[in-house]
C-alpha cells in the first residue's frame, strides 16, 4: 500500500528451521511481517517487524519475540 513517500505492508510465509544440536532437528512454522518504508526517489529507508504466527487453536501473533530489522534500498 503506498501513501504518498510511505509504503506500508504486511505478509506470511512459511519458516523452516534446522538445528544440528536437538532431537527433532528440523522445525517448520509461520511468520508475519509487519513494514514500512519512506521512499525518495532512488532510495527507500525502511522498518520491518517479523513475528511467530501460530494457528493451532485459532490465529494467535506472538509480537513479544520479534525481530526488528532496518533496510536502505537503492532501487537502479
Amino acid at each position: 500500500l503506498d501513501v504518498a513517500i510511505v509504503r506500508l505492508s504486511l505478509g506470511v510465509g512459511p519458516n523452516f528451521t534446522y538445528s544440528f544440536s536437538e532431537n527433532s532437528p528440523v522445525q517448520a512454522g509461520l511468520n508475519a511481517k509487519v513494514g514500512a518504508d519512506l521512499v525518495f526517489g532512488p532510495v527507500s529507508f525502511g522498518l520491518s517487524y517479523i513475528m511467530a504466527l501460530n494457528i493451532d487453536n485459532g490465529l494467535y501473533v506472538n509480537t513479544g519475540a520479534g525481530l526488528l530489522g532496518v533496510q536502505v534500498l537503492f532501487w537502479l
